[in-house]
């Protein structure tokens, strides 16, 4: 590994970089980038530095990558010292006979942030679906219920396991109208102001 060379490629990457000794924690290397966050940190512990930590992270990447030294280590991460998320690609290079690791650190955070907040509009659609007062379901085509809310087990009799184990025309008086509620979506897109008669699993 020529060093001016690694200096020259990785100092001007846009996303923070080091390289410590995986024997005893110390770093070796920081790119400007991560110079601007953490100052002048070369020959201190990595662990302190990164994690204001007092002893080596328990979470760290050494144990992973000497199992398979050539083979790089990807994993997320939160930095409690800046609070930010970061996508690690991590490596062994080797330099002088001896193993040293390599890190690339993408910041994620605002990916992260827009994933947990779909999550949570999910979740809240989720809760919406089962509590309202009124019966809701989803099914396919063929008519294999897929969403079933509260009101609807409640007013149908039915439990979770059970519209597994049934098809939606199950619950028509007349399964062909099943059929032909299926065709008047297909052709105008939605339906309204559309009769059927249900039955209850008791057959009411």
């Amino acid at each position: 590994m020529n060093l001016e060379l690694f200096r020259e490629i990785f100092d001007n990457f846009v996303e923070p970089v080091y390289l410590v000794d995986p024997e005893n924690y110390t770093i070796l290397y920081v790119n400007k980038v991560l110079k601007e966050k953490f100052g002048e940190c070369v020959g201190q512990k990595c662990y302190y530095v990164f994690q204001n930590l007092s002893s080596p992270c328990n979470f760290c990447s050494n144990k992973y990558l000497y199992r398979n030294p050539e083979k790089p280590y990807i994993w997320l991460h939160k930095n409690l010292k800046n609070n930010r998320w970061y996508k690690c690609i991590d490596q062994f290079i080797k330099y002088n006979g001896k193993f040293l690791r390599l890190e690339i650190a993408i910041d994620v955070t605002k990916e992260i942030i827009k994933s947990n907040l779909l999550k949570e509009k999910v979740k809240e659609y989720a809760d919406l679906f089962e509590n309202v007062p009124v019966p809701l379901y989803r099914t396919t085509l063929e008519g294999k219920f897929i969403k079933v809310n509260k009101a609807m087990r409640e007013l149908f009799g039915y439990s979770r396991k059970d519209f597994q184990k049934i098809k939606a025309e199950d619950l028509y008086y007349q399964p062909q109208d099943r059929k032909k509620f299926i065709k008047r979506i297909e052709k105008f897109g939605y339906v309204e102001d559309y009769e059927v008669r249900l039955k209850t699993k008791d057959g009411r």
